[in-house]
């Protein structure tokens, strides 16, 4: 029978919430609250709903608790404390060896969901929460995500397993490689769409949040004042579309001029200039011309 634990071995978790609320806010946690809550829920592997309403905690789960809240304070990032994140209504799982997904990405993806493609290629895949989430919304398409990351590919790989049964329901098919933009890709593949979130932040910008100082460097910056990758990108994509194909692209909200004339320059039709939530321009939408 297993030992029912003394009250001496337990502690309140009202204590800790009047603790840890205060120094969270002070750190400038916006909602301290809710990330008390998220955080206690994956400490206890219970749900957010249950741990707002948790009483007590054992002291081994407290000393754990009290590193992940220390950790949140010094604003190391909540997802890599919960070890997943929302994106597009689904969870994925993420680890401090890959790029966390943002959500304004959710704007590029919904877009590429409209152009209902057959065969996508995400580049610069990271953990796979635009690739996935496209399978998990279309049917009957093929997709390959790649990224020159072997460990952000490993939880890419985990996220197909946490949602294999969703995807084999679509009938969609998800192929994951290790490959510097397309140089591991097969010349005579071709695509209907392909899409990319690629490192964009020039070194030393000002306006970066403290949380990304703990990402991988090389998922965030670009040299050429953050446009190195996307200068690659475009000109590389045309020999991997099909015809009529688009390819679609996340950039820093002050790239619109500069990766506008880049495509232009490629011969590249600019269909649509994307809008995220923010009312930045977020994404381009091009199209052979």
């Amino acid at each position: 029978m297993k030992k029912k634990k003394s009250l001496k071995d337990l502690s309140k978790v009202d204590q800790l919430r009047d603790k840890y609320l205060p120094l969270l806010k002070t750190a400038g946690i916006s909602n301290p609250n809710l990330e008390f809550d998220l955080i206690l829920a994956s400490t206890l592997n219970i749900t957010r709903e249950q741990a707002v309403i948790a009483e007590t905690i054992d002291i081994k789960k407290m000393r754990i608790l009290e590193t992940k809240l220390n950790k949140r304070i010094k604003r190391y990032p909540i997802q890599y404390l919960t070890g997943k994140i929302n994106f597009m209504g689904f969870e994925f799982i993420v680890n401090e060896e890959c790029f966390i997904p943002r959500q304004e990405t959710e704007t590029l993806v919904e877009e590429a969901i409209n152009l209902k493609p057959k065969t996508i290629c995400d580049v610069c895949s990271g953990i796979g929460s635009i690739g996935i989430s496209l399978a998990l919304y279309l049917r009957n398409s093929s997709i390959h995500c790649s990224d020159t990351n072997p460990k952000a590919l490993i939880c890419l790989s985990k996220n197909l397993r946490l949602h294999r049964e969703a995807i084999s329901n679509n009938r969609n098919k998800v192929v994951a490689i290790e490959s510097d933009l397309f140089d591991k890709i097969n010349k005579d593949l071709k695509f209907d769409l392909i899409i990319a979130n690629p490192p964009y932040i020039s070194p030393g910008d000002p306006e970066v949040g403290p949380e990304t100082s703990y990402e991988p460097r090389n998922a965030l910056y670009a040299d050429n004042n953050g446009l190195s990758a996307i200068e690659k990108l475009i000109p590389q994509s045309k020999q991997f579309l099909n015809k009529n194909g688009h390819l679609l692209l996340e950039f820093g909200y002050k790239q619109s001029d500069q990766v506008s004339h880049l495509a232009k320059s490629n011969r590249y039709e600019i269909v649509k200039i994307l809008i995220d939530q923010e009312d930045h321009k977020r994404g381009i939408l091009l199209k052979l011309s």
